[in-house]
């Protein structure tokens, strides 16, 4: 049975699949939704270790006692921070629901995943025992209100006027926490809604407010956040219940470090959970460079039960909020003092007529930041492996980075009085320039390098090896040796359902559509191409005016090259390139198809020697702002689309050697008229990228993989352009007109005197 496809707003890109709630449609099933039952939690309870509290399971992704399953919805949760997503992973792989599958016509290659150095320990930033001062705030709290409903007590915890979370008591001392917000339209919405960045700590407008130069507490839970605040009028926050991730932590400790805070003293609940958050914490801070200090509940409150809070604290201990400060300000002393002894025992630990190893800052650098991840620079730029590609991280956020690395990293100096002072000698712009630099050098590697055959896909790459001039390729891992820059958007699946990508490709004539198709698919792998063909791969001139394919033509490719493999270099800027101003033509050093939407016919076409080179894989040098020329071979192929008449002036034979020129004769609209030659137009070919991803962009890969094939066995036909290139000639110069006219034609063999050419004029 076939299903109408959805439209593009309810399609849920999750980069391989898009899910609905009873339907799953991948790229391996182009054109059809697949009946796949919805993955319910409740079916593998035999498969969860049950925690303590009642439908409390241990997590198996974090291993936690904290995950919330709902009996009665199936709905659950890990209140660690875990994604639903890597819950469900981990309790039933995909790879077994593929497997399940009837329909599947293929696997996919399994991911692999890289090796990759084990980090080193974060070095927490010192803490300073200088005026240790507890967030007041300066006038007393009011309790929230809560609100009976049946038998259930609910609070409100407002995180700003549009985000808050509900807390529901149960008489059995279970809890339930929910998140709502109010969306655009001012609905309100169960859940964080699309984003959690928009979400800050709560109670963190107080802490913006009065913390600067203050320690300020840390809780787990807003409940106990609340209790800090009204018992003991402490500036105090949490986090939201799902926002305990690596990302989201050292967005918030960053938040909080720009807002001026002395330092964090966290009072964890005792439990697992409880400590495990807190260490997540500590590295945030750590990484972040802010003072973060863990009390102990057992050294400050021995009758602390299992699963205690500040809570529990506040019903047992009596101690007012001054109290309450000053114990935290001696836990801030002694965390100080044990962290000045682990660096004594550092200096104590060097072996008798041994010297420490002394590393440079920037090997410094280098080994905390740059280690743990692949990463590699090319073009003074840096890319960050990111498990499918590298991708392009700016400067400015390096340097920030590298920054906030320089402000943490202490060097303790023994004092004449034999004590131990920490020192930032690092913290100095200069020492960022140091570390950048030194950073690229290091994880240099060529342009060329960049973008390699082949094609980058979201099931792995697709690599083209040779047999003579007989291509084949294979799907292999994805792996940080392959330095492709651009993100995958397509999968490549050899049994994807051709049909809309042949609607697409009918835009074109057979003859012409098999020049485009076979010099598009030179691009997959044009070094061996030329190797084996020569000079047979032309530049394509896209002639047509209207609504004719082209753009919808070019978004396809665009799509299956990851948006970046591809390039828009003009006629004007090979232009200006022979004019001396090479700065436009370096964007081709990583094109693989330049492929330009808008080009005048102001420049004589065949006498641009820039634009010949690049054809036919000459060197041409790219030029940075400020910086030397660095030479490149091109690695691409070239398209031009034009609705004027070219400026072509020259030979024939001098054109055609590395022109042909594809007509786009065809008009589509929305709501055609036959009578008038127009065909109905399909917007989604333009508009709807998920359409294009999943139902047009597989089948045309196989397409071009296909042109490949019968490139590398039958060579291009051209024959099919010349006349258009003729007509072409003729339109640009009354000499090609009369030669037209009197029906002369060229021969090298044979000469033709000035007074035959008269003759014919006369008549």
């Amino acid at each position: 049975m076939k299903l109408t496809p959805k439209p593009i707003q309810d399609y849920k890109d999750s980069i391989i699949t898009a899910t609905g709630k009873t339907h799953v449609l991948t790229n391996t099933d182009i054109n059809v939704y697949q009946p796949l039952e919805t993955f319910d939690i409740r079916n593998f309870l035999d498969n969860l270790t049950p925690a303590k509290e009642k439908n409390k399971y241990i997590c198996p992704v974090c291993e936690g006692h904290n995950l919330s399953i709902d009996i009665n919805t199936g709905e659950y949760q890990c209140w660690n921070g875990c994604e639903c997503r890597n819950i469900r992973e981990a309790i039933k792989p995909w790879s077994e629901v593929l497997e399940e599958r009837k329909h599947s016509k293929y696997t996919s290659h399994p991911k692999v995943t890289p090796i990759r150095r084990k980090a080193k320990n974060l070095q927490p930033a010192p803490i300073s025992t200088d005026n240790i001062s507890i967030g007041i705030l300066p006038n007393p709290v009011t309790a929230l209100e809560t609100i009976m409903v049946g038998e259930n007590l609910i609070t409100k915890y407002p995180y700003s006027p549009t985000q808050w979370v509900n807390r529901t008591d149960k008489p059995n001392e279970d809890k339930i926490t929910i998140p709502y917000h109010i969306n655009n339209k001012g609905e309100t919405v169960k859940g964080k809604g699309k984003s959690n960045d928009d979400w800050q700590p709560y109670r963190f407008d107080e802490i913006c407010q009065y913390g600067a130069g203050k320690w300020v507490l840390g809780v787990e839970g807003e409940k106990c956040t609340d209790i800090a605040r009204f018992v003991y009028q402490l500036l105090t926050f949490t986090f939201q219940g799902g926002s305990w991730g690596e990302k989201v932590l050292f967005q918030y400790f960053q938040s909080l470090k720009d807002a001026g805070v002395a330092g964090i003293i966290y009072w964890p609940d005792h439990d697992d959970t409880g400590y495990s958050k807190a260490k997540k914490c500590g590295e945030a801070a750590a990484k972040v460079g802010l003072p973060f200090v863990v009390i102990d509940p057992l050294t400050i409150f021995p009758e602390c039960p299992e699963k205690g809070d500040i809570a529990d604290f506040a019903n047992i201990v009596a101690m007012n909020g001054d109290e309450l400060a000053s114990l935290l300000q001696n836990q801030i002393r002694e965390a100080a003092q044990q962290q000045t002894e682990q660096a004594q025992e550092e200096f104590d630990d060097i072996p008798p007529g041994k010297e420490r190893k002394k590393l440079g800052f920037s090997q410094l650098a280098l080994e905390a930041l740059y280690m743990d991840t692949p990463w590699i620079c090319a073009g003074d730029k840096l890319y960050k492996w990111v498990g499918n590609h590298y991708q392009l991280v700016p400067e400015c956020i390096e340097r920030r980075r590298i920054a906030d690395f320089c402000d943490s990293y202490v060097v303790w100096k023994r004092e004449k009085n034999n004590t131990l002072v920490a020192t930032y000698p690092y913290a100095k712009p200069s020492r960022i320039d140091e570390a950048i630099k030194w950073a690229k050098s290091k994880l240099s590697v060529k342009l060329d390098s960049l973008n390699p055959s082949g094609l980058n896909c979201l099931n792995g790459i697709l690599q083209i090896t040779w047999d003579g001039n007989k291509p084949s390729w294979q799907l292999v891992a994805h792996h940080p040796s392959y330095y492709y820059t651009y993100a995958p958007l397509i999968e490549y699946n050899p049994n994807a359902d051709p049909g809309d990508c042949d609607r697409l490709l009918n835009v074109l004539d057979a003859p012409q559509r098999e020049i485009f198709l076979k010099v598009i698919a030179a691009s997959l792998d044009l070094p061996n191409v030329r190797r084996l063909k020569g000079r047979l791969i032309r530049a394509l001139l896209l002639k047509g005016t209207g609504s004719n394919g082209k753009d919808a033509l070019r978004e396809a490719i665009a799509t299956i090259y990851g948006k970046q493999g591809i390039t828009s270099a003009t006629l004007t800027d090979f232009a200006q390139y022979d004019a001396g101003r090479k700065f436009p033509l370096r964007k081709l050093i990583y094109s693989r198809i330049n492929w330009a939407s808008e080009n005048t016919n102001s420049t004589k076409l065949d006498k641009i020697q820039s634009l010949k080179a690049f054809v036919t894989g000459n060197p041409l040098d790219s030029e940075g702002k400020g910086k030397d020329d660095e030479e490149f071979t091109p690695n691409a192929i070239c398209l031009f689309n034009i609705n004027d008449v070219p400026n072509i002036q020259g030979s024939l034979e001098a054109i055609l050697s590395r022109n042909a020129v594809i007509d786009f004769n065809k008009t589509f609209k929305i709501g055609a008229d036959p009578s008038k030659g127009e065909l109905e137009a399909d917007p989604r070919f333009a508009y709807d990228p998920m359409f294009l991803r999943l139902m047009v962009c597989p089948a045309l890969l196989n397409r071009l993989l296909d042109a490949l094939k019968d490139l590398m066995i039958n060579g291009i036909d051209y024959s099919c352009t010349q006349q258009t290139l003729e007509d072409i000639q003729v339109e640009n110069s009354h000499l090609f007109q009369f030669i037209q006219d009197t029906e002369l034609n060229y021969d090298p063999n044979d000469y033709l005197s000035a007074s035959d050419i008269w003759t014919r004029l006369e008549q």
